[in-house]
């Protein structure tokens, strides 16, 4: 006999924020969720500015922000490692 899937919610938490200058969003973004952020990038990213202008996004918006750059582009479960292990 035929049984219907039981019903369910599902809830994704990602917010996904786009639009031209949308970065200048990210100060005000960021402080619905406190007032330190860890932004997790790759030096080409840094290289193209997006970094310089998401941090003074930040700063303008009284939160305080730390780089990690040393992660490769399309990062593997290696980089996760390196960065939690220091390695």
């Amino acid at each position: 006999m035929y049984s219907p899937p039981s019903p369910f919610d599902f809830h994704l938490r990602t917010r996904l924020v786009f639009g031209l200058h949308a970065i200048d969003r990210l100060g005000s973004l960021a402080c619905e969720h406190g007032s330190r952020a860890l932004v997790v990038t790759d030096p080409g990213i840094i290289a193209a500015g997006h970094v310089e202008r998401a941090l003074g996004s930040l700063k303008s918006a009284g939160v305080t922000a730390a780089v990690y750059s040393e992660v490769r582009e399309n990062p593997t479960t290696r980089d996760v490692l390196s960065s939690t292990l220091g390695s």
